[in-house]
């Protein structure tokens, strides 16, 4: 983390340093040029200026060494012609400073006074020719600067940064400004009192970055460096942290952690605790219901079966009446399609009876392992011979190969009846009928009953699983209750997708063997 924190101040000083020379190098090219009085008419590079150029002065100095232009801050939005007089033609000699006339220098202006020490970064400047024109040269106050950077990344535990140049010699201490340029390989008396040696100071000078611990009469320290390349310097940014103050750190994260880490455990506990009250609701109000659908069932059952008892003696007596009513009179061709009719509505009344009956009593599930694939076909080959009146296309997606099911044989065999009749129903005198078998690998089954016929509304769609609902004439209306009734009760699902005047698809989800 420190080693880290070191790299971040580097990575501080080195994009400052890269933002004032690339806006030296804007000026270079308009002092270059001859057209340093752009600045008062571009506002996106006076915008940039002001960005990038802070307290700083600005000299522009022309190949003979004198200074042609001088620009503080506060007075980059004047004419830069206005030139403080004292400074107009005055004569400098910055041939080390500029070193290559085609590269971007940095150098360092000592002072007695720590305070007002500089650092200098020189551009070169070339005309249209690409002919040597001059030096662009900003003046930056050292100590400030760098005080602005490195500051703001220092904690308030006990932590220091300084800085150190590739020659030993120290650029920023907070706590030792008189030390600032004197080099630590030949420490004073005074920085002996806290150091015995500065062997770790002088392995940085050697690599990139890294860590140490360093031990002072007792007081055991933690320092981490990372070096940076600044043009045509280098310079070593530290971090030196007391080991009591990182164990104080250390702690307090702890606590943090543990204050957090007990917070979270709380509230999953409360989470917990309020899903299992949910949960156990919701599961005594399923079991409620559940239990409300029993009694009804047992009540239906039961009145059920009265009610067969009371109707089903009438219908076998009035059924025999007229068997024999209509053996003993001679009757003429409408006289005997009347007693038809009424033998047929009989028998209509008695499907009722033995549907409601059906309905409403428990589902006894007697498994056995059944040829899915078999019993499809057989269904349709029961169906075929009953509906020759209606010209209907058969068009069959069955494996060759055999899907097995543990089921109730007879009751799967009303189911797929009730359905394919439905079907069959549905597309009138002609039409294409659908049937599609498949096994997917979790060995869920998929049975789908596709019609082209008339198609459910979607008001009716939502009531086709109620008893005693049907659209039909004819129909009793408890077909689709007792079949999704039966699949329920061997775990499986049943869902209708239809659009009036395209048709219908039943489909049927199952799990196989």
């Amino acid at each position: 983390k420190q080693v880290i924190l070191a790299k971040q101040i580097a990575l501080s000083l080195r994009k400052y340093f890269e933002d004032q020379i690339r806006s030296l190098k804007i000026l270079a090219a308009l002092y270059g040029k001859g057209n340093l009085h752009r600045l008062n008419l571009n506002e996106r590079l006076d915008y940039f200026l002001d960005r990038n150029i802070y307290d700083e002065e600005i000299l522009f100095i022309n190949s003979g060494y004198n200074v042609d232009y001088h620009l503080r801050r506060r007075d980059i939005h004047t004419n830069p012609t206005e030139v403080p007089p004292e400074l107009v033609g005055k004569s400098f000699k910055f041939e080390q400073i500029s070193g290559q006339k085609t590269g971007v220098t940095i150098r360092l202006v000592r002072s007695r006074d720590v305070k007002d020490s500089k650092v200098l970064i020189s551009v070169p400047a070339f005309d249209r020719n690409n002919d040597y024109r001059g030096l662009v040269i900003e003046i930056i106050n050292l100590n400030k600067i760098l005080k602005e950077i490195i500051t703001p990344f220092m904690d308030t535990y006990g932590a220091h940064a300084f800085l150190l140049s590739d020659s030993s010699e120290i650029l920023y201490h907070p706590y030792h400004p008189e030390r600032t340029f004197k080099k630590f390989n030949n420490p004073s008396r005074s920085c002996k009192k806290c150091h015995q040696d500065f062997l770790l100071e002088k392995r940085m000078l050697k690599l990139e970055s890294g860590w140490g611990t360093k031990e002072d009469y007792g007081d055991k320290k933690l320092l981490s460096f990372a070096k940076i390349q600044l043009a045509n310097i280098s310079w070593i940014t530290a971090v030196k942290t007391p080991y009591d103050e990182i164990a104080r750190a250390n702690r307090r994260q702890f606590w943090i952690f543990f204050f957090l880490s007990a917070s979270m455990m709380l509230f999953v506990l409360l989470g917990s605790m309020a899903f299992y009250k949910i949960a156990k609701k919701h599961i005594e109000l399923e079991k409620e219901k559940q239990l409300r659908h029993q009694e009804h069932l047992a009540f239906i059952g039961e009145m059920s079966t009265r009610i067969a008892h009371e109707i089903k003696n009438p219908l076998a007596s009035l059924q025999t009446g007229i068997q024999l009513v209509e053996s003993t009179l001679e009757m003429d061709e409408e006289t005997h399609e009347y007693f038809k009719r009424l033998t047929g509505e009989i028998h209509r009344v008695d499907e009722i009876v033995k549907g409601l009956l059906a309905y409403a009593r428990d589902e006894q599930i007697k498994r056995i392992k059944t040829d899915l694939t078999a019993l499809v076909q057989n269904v349709i080959r029961l169906i075929q011979p009953t509906i020759k009146d209606k010209s209907i296309e058969w068009k069959l997606s069955i494996p060759s190969s055999r899907i097995m099911l543990m089921a109730d044989e007879q009751k799967m065999e009303q189911v797929l009846w009730n359905l394919i009749i439905n079907a069959v129903q549905a597309v009138k005198d002609s039409g294409q009928i659908e049937i599609i078998l498949q096994k997917e690998k979790n060995k869920k089954i998929h049975i789908k009953i596709i019609d082209n016929g008339c198609g459910i509304s979607g008001k009716n769609l939502s009531k086709i699983f109620q008893p005693f609902f049907s659209t039909q004439s004819q129909g009793t209306g408890l077909g689709l209750a007792i079949s999704k009734k039966i699949i329920q009760a061997h775990g499986g699902r049943i869902r209708v997708e239809s659009k009036v005047g395209h048709g219908t698809c039943v489909e049927i989800i199952l799990t196989g063997v």
